[in-house]
């Protein structure tokens, strides 16, 4: 079963979506301290984007995702137990904006990072 499901994050990662494709080159190119990982595995599920040191997802929501309502908050539920943030963005609003798309990837990596660790200075 795992073996399958790399095999699935490794074909979504050659078959990104525009979407996701552009938002990809915002976060390889944005000026954070944080690595991300795409199509990353996670329990049962695959992750569009991972950042390991906040413990944040963040999913790219295509029209499919209207239809999946359901399955999405199973899956948010499950990754909050395992204490991970989700931050879903349209897919439209990024096919429009990447570029405050990926702002707000990074201000919730601050909030996060704020409630984490209050001390440490989040600037970028």
């Amino acid at each position: 079963m795992a073996t399958k499901k790399k095999k699935l994050a490794n074909h979504l990662r050659n078959h990104m979506t525009l979407p996701e494709v552009l938002l990809w080159n915002q976060i390889k190119s944005s000026q954070t301290s944080y690595d991300f990982n795409r199509q990353f595995c996670l329990g049962p599920y695959i992750a569009d984007f991972y950042c390991r040191e906040i413990r944040l997802v963040v999913e790219v929501d295509g029209l499919v995702h209207e239809l999946k309502a359901k399955a999405d908050a199973k899956r948010d539920n499950w990754l909050a137990t395992h204490r991970i943030a989700v931050l879903r963005i349209p897919a439209k609003s990024i096919l429009k904006n990447p570029y405050s798309a990926a702002q707000r990837i990074k201000e919730r990596l601050v909030e996060l990072e704020a409630s984490k660790n209050p001390e440490r200075d989040t600037s970028f």
